[in-house]
């Protein structure tokens, strides 16, 4: 009897073992597959491990701090800047929601921190595009000191006033008046002026049988006016004396200049420079 109670205890015992000894064996191997290292890997997902019990000696192994530079964050600069646009946000938030002293004190420290950084951003973005005059785009187009648009306006109006008169071989005007109307009145001299100074061609159009003093000869309206969908008066358009096209300038009262650019640009294709 004691024979058989004794040979019982020693089974359970010899099952605690084991079970001790498998837990053992389990937490090693939870560890490991934490670590990922060779241990872990499975055969049939990795086909370059090794199918022996230990890894192959002449395999390279990741040092830790290869490892550590493959698992790079992203740069420095872009942490940084995220931390501080959420910090920011929060701290202003925070401080709406919230306006204790301390709260304001935070996102005022933040904010004048931010815009620290914007003013270091915009000096330096100064002084890049002073040595980089590549990079300088008033070189290329429209110019910032006085002095350079005071000279980039003078060139450009003899330019523009020898392109119109250029165009002025194949394009007119169209204008479309009333005789009772006070802003065709006010538009009439202008329209004048413009076409004497370019040498344009005007064809004025009245839609109700009366002349204005700046074009007393002028057309009746033969439909034209309907055809061109006219609801506004003055109306403008520019004519195409080959092709018989129209498109149109404006309508309503506009100064010289703003004609004078409108008509150059509109009998040139978009993007181009003038």
């Amino acid at each position: 009897m004691n024979n058989n109670m004794d040979s019982k205890q020693q089974k359970w015992l010899n099952r605690i073992a084991w079970l001790i000894v498998f837990g053992c064996l389990l937490s090693v191997f939870n560890a490991a597959r934490a670590d990922g290292n060779w241990y872990s890997q499975d055969v049939w997902q990795n086909p370059e491990r090794a199918f022996q019990w230990y890894p192959d000696p002449r395999a390279k192994q990741t040092k830790p701090e290869e490892q550590q530079q493959q698992t790079a964050p992203v740069a420095n600069e872009l942490v940084q800047f995220e931390l501080l646009q959420k910090q920011l946000d929060e701290a202003r938030k925070i401080a709406i929601m919230s306006p204790t002293e301390a709260n304001l004190k935070r996102y005022i420290t933040l904010q004048e921190f931010a815009m620290n950084q914007s003013a270091a951003f915009t000096d330096q973005w100064q002084r890049v595009i002073w040595q980089n005059p590549d990079l300088d785009y008033s070189q290329r187009g429209r110019p910032t000191s006085a002095l350079a648009i005071q000279n980039y306006d003078a060139a450009r109006v003899k330019d523009k006033a020898a392109a119109i008169r250029q165009l002025a071989a194949q394009h007119g005007v169209l204008f479309i008046y009333r005789s009772d109307c006070p802003y065709c009145h006010a538009m009439s001299p202008i329209v004048r002026r413009f076409a004497d100074t370019h040498g344009i061609k005007v064809m004025p159009v009245s839609l109700d049988g009366g002349p204005l003093p700046d074009f007393p000869q002028f057309l009746p309206n033969n439909g034209i006016a309907e055809k061109l969908q006219v609801t506004t008066v003055p109306a403008l358009y520019v004519m195409d004396t080959q092709t018989k096209q129209f498109k149109p300038l404006g309508f309503g009262v506009m100064a010289e200049s703003t004609l004078a650019d409108r008509f150059l640009t509109y009998t040139l294709p978009v993007g181009a420079v003038y």
